[in-house]
């Protein structure tokens, strides 16, 4: 995990102490399959909501949601939490969204990568239209579900005053210049073991930190 111009290194399983957002988002979170990525995100929603924290996480497999589902088990976690699946209704998720940790789980394995694509797509907008300022966005496989749209509202969040944490195995679905692009706006990198070309590009791109 590195933030600009230190390092440190976060264990699967360690506890995270979240910094003040502005020092931390946005996050960018990357790791092979099974490296630990879920249970950060994991960690990282479930402080927040300790915190007080509004915002809205995107499960398009649902497995995270279930984890931390059952992870939030106080009366307190239960009541700042929203679950809802894709399906959800225009009103009931913005009415949750001014005042609870909503999140959606998704259901990619029925629905494929295209229409999971599309659903991510409208959702995010919808939750990027209606968020108050210094809530959150998460959002699992973010780069393996993107569109041309939803890249230009993540790189637009942070001017709204919006918060940021995307999670991914791998950088592959972005171009070149979407890459550099990503990169000039990321605070925080939560790196387990990735590919050689991933790493090989961060690298190089982050040398000036």
């Amino acid at each position: 995990c590195f933030n600009n111009s230190y390092m440190l290194e976060i264990q699967i399983g360690d506890n995270i102490s979240l910094k003040p957002a502005d020092e931390l988002s946005p996050m960018l979170i990357l790791g092979s399959t099974g490296q630990g990525k879920s249970t950060t995100l994991e960690q990282i929603v479930l402080e927040l909501a300790r915190s007080k924290q509004t915002g809205f996480l995107y499960d398009p497999y649902g497995n995270l949601s279930a984890g931390i589902k059952k992870l939030a088990v106080s009366d307190e976690a239960v009541e700042h939490f929203a679950f809802f699946d894709e399906k959800v209704e225009t009103k009931k998720l913005k009415k949750a969204l001014l005042g609870k940790f909503v999140i959606v789980a998704g259901d990619k394995f029925k629905n494929g990568g295209r229409k999971t694509r599309e659903l991510a797509c409208s959702l995010i907008k919808l939750v990027a239209e209606n968020l108050q300022k210094n809530s959150w966005v998460v959002v699992d496989e973010a780069l393996e579900n993107i569109s041309d749209e939803l890249f230009e509202i993540y790189l637009g969040l942070k001017s709204k005053g919006i918060n940021l944490v995307l999670s991914d195995v791998s950088l592959i679905n972005l171009s070149e210049s979407e890459r550099k692009s990503m990169i000039s706006c990321v605070k925080t990198y939560v790196v387990y073991k990735i590919r050689n070309v991933d790493a090989q590009w961060l690298e190089k791109a982050t040398e000036k930190f």
